[in-house]
């Protein structure tokens, strides 16, 4: 079964905190640390829904061993590139595919 596993975060929101006060009317920086959260965990919500990455990521996709691969769909759309295949072989040594057997 497919599994992914997140392992680098954006570093950013798709709205900034003073874009969110302005559109709340919010003066002063005394909310500044719940509306964080609440974009925080908006746009969690939002990414968790749509299994979409609204800022850019990094991920892992882990794939059963006992999956018969033609095509590998992934499913975090939209792309913006693969780092790297690799796969155990049947010495159970890690390999790594040539960029050149994949697009």
């Amino acid at each position: 079964m497919a599994q992914y596993t997140r392992i680098v975060e954006s570093n950013n929101y798709p709205i900034t905190i003073d874009e969110a006060k302005s559109h709340l009317r919010v003066v002063g920086t005394f909310d500044n640390s719940e509306i964080g959260s609440i974009i925080a965990a908006a746009t969690a919500t939002v990414e968790n829904y749509t299994w979409r990455p609204l800022m850019e990521q990094t991920w892992k996709l882990y794939l059963d061993s006992s999956e018969v691969i033609a095509d590998i769909i992934i499913n975090k759309a939209p792309l913006i590139s693969v780092d790297l295949v690799q796969y155990y072989d049947s010495d159970n040594a890690l390999q790594t595919l040539s960029t050149d057997n994949y697009y």
